[in-house]
């Protein structure tokens, strides 16, 4: 008989206003102390569900339960600012009983990094701010990237003279995953579209026929610097897909900052 080894009296009920009404009590408070607030994040949406979905739901590209494809939009959504106790966690981790190795993997999620932010001009008149912590290599820089949902890809959409192109990409990176678009393996393939029309000055020697370039993958849409010098504009990238207009960058005092990392609330 169903049910009969349960004690339905020792069960916990989320719809029940009893206990809903300390869940909201507790957003209430964080709200007050301003660690809750509210944005725009890439949301991973279902085309047919019309929901959001969490990244495990997201299986190849489609929906788990209906299989229609999964896109990338922007929606409005409750945020809570845990990049405050970024320190504080790091702290803490010297007084528990953990492993060395688990400790390191701790520190690498939550980080923190120590740097500068800097203010690009694009052509356009527009600024970009990106976030280093080597700003001494800021002479070499030779192109600039951002990512395919920063705000100004469609505010330049007129100044673009190869607007089809960088439209397809961005629609091409609405249907990957943020592990797809940040997966680090040796023969992954970086991909990425020059936005002809448009092109960043660089603060430090007035070089605009360039952007930002570096090996490896550019970390939260910061600048990437190579030895084979691109004379070119700027770029899009998905390896950037968090340059500038991501909430959890959160700026920290003594220009510190947390680096987010995927699946992060």
């Amino acid at each position: 008989m169903l049910g009969y080894s349960f004690d339905w009296d020792r069960c916990v009920d989320t719809t029940d206003p009893t206990y809903y009404k300390w869940t909201q009590w507790i957003f209430l408070q964080l709200y007050k102390h301003g660690l809750a607030y509210k944005t725009t994040m890439p949301v991973n949406w279902c085309t047919s569900c019309k929901c959001v979905l969490a990244n495990e739901e997201v299986v190849e590209g489609v929906c788990e339960r209906c299989g229609a494809p999964v896109v990338r939009k922007e929606k409005s959504q409750w945020m809570l600012k845990i990049t405050a106790y970024a320190q504080k966690l790091i702290d803490g981790l010297d007084t528990v009983d953990f492993i060395e190795r688990v400790k390191t993997q701790q520190r690498n999620w939550i980080g923190r990094s120590t740097g500068a932010e800097v203010t690009f001009k694009a052509t356009t008149g527009d600024d970009i701010v990106v976030f280093t912590t080597r700003p001494d290599t800021l002479f070499g820089a030779t192109y600039m990237v951002i990512s395919p949902e920063h705000r100004f890809v469609k505010e330049w959409q007129d100044k673009l003279s190869n607007w089809d192109e960088v439209a397809a990409y961005v629609e091409e990176a609405g249907k990957k995953s943020d592990f797809e678009r940040t997966e680090l393996s040796a023969d992954k393939e970086k991909t990425g579209v020059m936005l002809q029309g448009v092109a960043a000055v660089n603060p430090v020697n007035g070089n605009h026929r360039g952007g930002l370039r570096r090996r490896g993958r550019a970390e939260g849409g910061l600048y990437r610097q190579g030895r084979d010098r691109h004379h070119g504009q700027l770029r899009l990238s998905q390896w950037a897909h968090r340059q500038g207009r991501h909430p959890r960058h959160h700026q920290m005092a003594g220009g510190e900052r947390h680096r987010p990392r995927a699946g992060e609330l």
